[in-house]
């Protein structure tokens, strides 16, 4: 609130002398974080944010300046407000979108939750969670290795509303089968698991993704599917790197002694 009372006053004085620009102020905010004076970048920011609200940068910079402060928070609040901007955001937006979104104090930020995460007590309103599931539905990639980091927390309630109605380009068809495999092994939805394992089979077998292919040859074993669980974990043997030895040992094992799967559900590599 002080900075932007500051940049309020400021922009004042330098608007009636009709010679600001948002170039100008973008340019002396740049130079003020360059030499850590964060709270005169701030300010600087948020003058070029009010002279043209439509430019995205400044809210990618305030953003990144607040998360170096340690408030996440508001970090986040400005990365979504710059999202909407018309205007693409810069391509490094995207991993900034990604880490704020995906971290466990943010996690109820980003995405609506029926349990609190440890350390979390507030939950951002929906409107927030729908502009946050806007801006990754623009960027594929980003929106399956989102819900790849959901699953990996067994936040599968939140992978699936994200991935809900979302129209996967044909070249990204594996990932997100592969997500739905898992999605639904985890919901306990074994029509679904069927309907998504019939239509990734054909993909798995031609596929070099080593890790994907043993997940997913694992799950079989969960869910009894020993048949495909053989190919796919025989197809992960197949693919794995050669310096890769801790997986290859975790592949050879699952293919001896599948029961130890059963044994040691979710601890692997």
């Amino acid at each position: 609130m002080r900075a932007a009372f500051l940049a309020f006053l400021l922009l004042g004085c330098l608007s009636s002398n009709k010679k600001v620009t948002f170039d100008d102020a973008f340019s002396r905010a740049q130079a003020h974080d360059a030499r850590k004076n964060t709270d005169e970048a701030i300010i600087n920011f948020e003058i070029a944010r009010d002279l043209n609200p439509a430019r995205p940068e400044p809210y990618l910079n305030l953003s990144r300046i607040y998360l170096a402060r340690g408030n996440s928070r508001r970090a986040f609040e400005y990365l979504v407000e710059g999202f909407e901007k018309p205007p693409a955001m810069p391509e490094s937006a995207l991993s900034d979108l990604f880490d704020l979104s995906t971290r466990p104090m943010m996690i109820t930020v980003a995405m609506r939750k029926t349990t609190a995460v440890a350390g979390t007590r507030s939950f951002i309103d929906e409107g927030t969670r729908a502009r946050v599931q806007a801006a990754l539905k623009r960027h594929p990639n980003l929106l399956l290795a989102f819900a790849d980091k959901l699953l990996d927390l067994s936040n599968v309630n939140d992978s699936f509303l994200l991935m809900k109605g979302f129209s996967c380009p044909p070249e990204l068809r594996w990932r997100y089968l592969n997500l739905k495999v898992r999605e639904s092994h985890l919901l306990g939805n074994e029509k679904a698991f069927d309907s998504f394992l019939a239509e990734i089979l054909p993909l798995a077998y031609a596929s070099h993704d080593t890790r994907r292919l043993y997940e997913l040859g694992r799950i079989c074993i969960l869910q009894d599917e020993d048949d495909a669980a053989l190919k796919l974990l025989q197809r992960a043997r197949e693919t794995v790197p050669p310096e890769n030895t801790e997986l290859l040992k975790s592949i050879e094992e699952a293919l001896k002694h599948p029961e130890r799967v059963l044994d040691n559900d979710g601890q692997h590599p």
